[in-house]
């Protein structure tokens, strides 16, 4: 015997109960990405002690902070982090490239890309020269371009010598990250 068809079909669906959990369903899939990234920086930091390599040499990174690969041959270091902010889904980075078989003309290159920049803003952005602290007042030349559409500044530098060049994109809190990681590049070698 099937079972008499009134009480089947009849009962009440538990609709608020399904709509409560396909909520939880949906709010959990929206902040996977905002956990996921995050803890994939942690869990590189703490089994790299927070210390990206550069030629086979420590370079001393700020929390979060993380090395990623970069094509065999380019001279450079990648490194990343999560957003700081909720609002913008995304990462923030540093790129920095070794011009020490090369070097070049500092000055040069802050005029070329004080040139450039322009062509590159949004209306409302604004470009300014960056001092920074002393360390990077006495041996870098930055500007720094602040990006009101993507709440970001972007913060070029070339250091004086000619031998490294730098770029963060990133938000206004990275900017000291970034000061403290131009500060650390002077151990990767030494000149004389």
């Amino acid at each position: 015997m099937v079972g008499d068809k009134v009480r089947c079909w009849n009962r009440n669906v538990p609709i608020g109960r399904i709509c409560f959990v396909v909520g939880l369903i949906l709010v959990a899939l929206w902040l996977l990405p905002y956990v996921t990234m995050p803890a994939s920086d942690l869990c590189w930091g703490l089994s790299h002690n927070w210390t990206p390599t550069y030629q086979n040499r420590p370079l001393k990174v700020p929390l979060m902070w993380r090395q990623e690969p970069t094509p065999a041959g380019t001279h450079s270091i990648a490194l990343r982090r999560s957003s700081r902010r909720l609002t913008y889904l995304g990462s923030e980075s540093i790129d920095i490239q070794d011009n020490r078989l090369k070097p070049f003309d500092s000055t040069a290159a802050m005029q070329r890309w004080k040139s450039i920049e322009p062509r590159l803003q949004q209306p409302g952005d604004w470009t300014e020269e960056f001092s920074g602290n002393t360390f990077v007042q006495t041996h870098y030349s930055c500007l720094s371009t602040h990006r009101i559409r993507l709440l970001s500044v972007h913060v070029v530098c070339f250091s004086n010598d000619g031998m490294w060049s730098a770029a963060l994109m990133g938000s206004e809190k990275s900017v000291e990250d970034f000061q403290k990681i131009l500060h650390n590049l002077s151990t990767l070698y030494d000149p004389t």
